[in-house]
């Protein structure tokens, strides 16, 4: 049996070299963590890792109605005195204890895009303590970390800190000349279950790299002096499918982010063939080798199925890409083949279990914003009352601002565009202040925001735009002259509303994604990642409306396609409150003879 909370509270009171005042701060948060957030006693409560991880999924600062400040406090002194117990082991800085070898790699990421030393500063501290080199580093010594976090680790979401470890470490690979050259496996991901490109025979390399300048048209390279005819037949060309082609449908260039994927989907297909044995890799010659409905067959079944599992959604994305492909490119594919990818593409995607279904985990983020609309107003007043803080901080210096406080007015502005006009991700973190926000013509006039869509909706639409009340355009402002101007002291040139680290560039999606997130959590307890930001104003706005086609229109999604569907689910919520306004009328009016009865 291991060891209970009484225990560790114990250990605390005997530690010598705690003075009263601490050991009683950490005994009165232990027992306050025991009896009021999990409820039990202290000799009922596990002191492990796992066990403080399953009680504490999902708990907010909100749940227990107590500050940020106050949560993170009792944690830490949980963690304190988990590790005076000897439950957990002390958790050293890497800056004051390294040895000579790693303490040069640690000082050489100070140069390093900034997201790599939170990832790989524990997995440093562990390969030091346990006297692991930096070149005897492999996918077994992640695999031991990964084990020895699950042990010790308070906090959830461990295997997305191990894969971001592999990242980052392959990452410090590329740009720090003095890293160990030996890359690790990410997973089980697509990337790395290809084989090297320079494996296949040049011939087939040529006609991705043919594909990809032609932009998914054959006959797509525009020459100077065409006729207008010669470049729309250079432009456009005719859909192979019978139904489109009775309706007179050509064919488009592809955007660079579908061409990208396009690829991705012929080196996976070819690589997984060779890999299960049923191609060699000379088979390989041209695109039409692969984009074919058999190896996509072969590939779901084979590879997909074993690894994934059928409920993979990958499979039906990768019949749609080789259909894509081989319709555009290869002359001689019949109509019964693009017939066999539809019906291979309509039964892969009825087996996977989650198509057209919001994932429990989005659901749960979502709830304390659907479920309770006093939280997400105050997730739409974050940008006001985060820039009346600001503002009145930066008055008190002068009317200077620092770049923590610039740090903070970027999230804000995030905040604020996110609830206007939520684009997706990409296309949001290059907005720039002279091509995406049109300033009003007049002092307290309405703005604009528009953003041209990098990737081309389904539907059609490659323009998203939304007006920017007043009180919007006035926030901007105050953000791009006082406070944005921090941040490009180094980079004074940069376009974009969010600068990132690298001149001239925008702020990546990671980076820009922390900033906002940690922001909504501060004011609100709840975390909205990138991901989720479409999703909650889109079901916002259905469950105000009731109008599904008023959150495709937003969304930039057909009405009846998948992506729009998962919002279904959130018109159960707003039925069952109907059907609790009626019930409950209904209950009141018979209950009504029987309290005048009982008078």
């Amino acid at each position: 049996m291991g060891l209970f909370f009484e225990a560790v509270i114990k250990a605390v009171e005997n530690e010598e070299g705690l003075s009263l005042q601490m050991g009683k701060e950490i005994v009165d948060d232990v027992r306050h963590f025991c009896l009021k957030w999990i409820g039990r006693q202290p000799e009922a409560v596990p002191a492990d890792a796992h066990s403080l991880r399953n009680y504490s999924e999902g708990w907010t600062p909100e749940k227990f109605a107590v500050s940020q400040r106050r949560y993170d406090n009792v944690w830490g002194s949980v963690r304190r005195a988990l590790r005076i117990a000897s439950v957990i082991p002390v958790d050293r800085k890497p800056c004051r204890s390294l040895g000579q070898v790693w303490r040069a790699l640690n000082d050489d990421l100070r140069v390093a895009p900034e997201w790599l030393t939170p990832s790989l500063s524990p997995f440093i501290r562990y390969c030091d303590s346990f006297g692991i080199a930096p070149e005897e580093v492999t996918d077994g010594t992640v695999e031991a970390f990964a084990t020895y976090r699950h042990q010790f680790d308070l906090t959830p979401d461990i295997a997305g800190k191990i894969i971001a470890i592999r990242s980052a470490w392959n990452r410090s690979v590329d740009i720090i000349p003095a890293w160990p050259q030996l890359k690790l496996s990410v997973g089980k991901t697509r990337k790395v279950l290809n084989l090297p490109e320079e494996s296949f025979p040049p011939s087939f390399r040529l006609d991705i790299e043919r594909y990809t300048a032609c932009r998914g048209l054959r006959n797509g390279e525009i020459r100077p002096g065409m006729t207008l005819l010669e470049e729309a037949r250079a432009t456009y060309q005719p859909r192979m499918t019978a139904k489109d082609e009775r309706e007179g449908g050509v064919m488009g260039p592809l955007a660079e982010a579908t061409l990208a994927k396009h690829a991705e989907a012929l080196w996976f297909a070819a690589s997984a063939m060779v890999r299960l044995g049923h191609m060699n890799v000379e088979d390989v010659t041209s695109i039409a080798d692969i984009a074919d409905v058999g190896i996509a067959d072969r590939v779901i079944n084979d590879d997909i199925k074993p690894r994934l599992g059928i409920e993979s959604q990958y499979g039906g994305s990768l019949v749609s890409r080789l259909r894509s492909i081989a319709e555009r490119w290869v002359p001689e594919i019949s109509q019964a083949e693009i017939n066999d990818f539809a019906i291979l593409k309509k039964l892969v995607n009825n087996k996977a279990e989650n198509l057209g279904r919001m994932p429990d985990k989005d659901r749960r983020r979502l709830a304390p914003f659907l479920n309770d609309l006093e939280t997400m107003a105050v997730l739409l007043c974050i940008p006001r009352w985060e820039f009346e803080n600001l503002e009145r901080e930066r008055r008190r210096n002068g009317g200077l601002a620092t770049r923590d406080m610039a740090l903070r007015a970027e999230a804000a502005i995030g905040v604020l565009l996110q609830e206007t006009l939520c684009v997706r991700w990409g296309d949001f973190r290059r907005t720039r202040m002279d091509v995406n926000i049109i300033r009003p013509t007049r002092r307290g006039g309405v703005g604009t925001l528009h953003y041209k869509i990098r990737k081309t909706h389904k539907n059609g639409i490659t323009d998203a735009q939304a007006a920017l009340a007043s009180w919007k355009t006035r926030l901007i402002e105050i953000y791009w002259n006082h406070y944005r101007p921090k941040l490009t002291e180094d980079d004074p040139i940069n376009p974009y509303l969010f600068p990132g680290a690298e001149p001239g560039a925008a702020k990546s999606h990671s980076q820009l994604g922390r900033e906002v997130t940690q922001m909504v959590n501060d004011w609100t307890g709840h975390y909205v990642n990138p991901h989720l930001w479409r999703k909650l104003m889109g079901g916002y706005l259905l469950y105000v409306t009731h109008n599904l086609e008023l959150v495709a229109a937003l969304l930039g999604h057909r009405p009846d396609s998948r992506a729009t569907n998962v919002y279904v689910e959130i018109k159960s919520k707003w039925a069952a409150d109907e059907l609790d306004q009626h019930a409950g009328r209904l209950a009141e009016r018979a209950m009504r003879p029987k309290w005048a009865r009982r008078q």
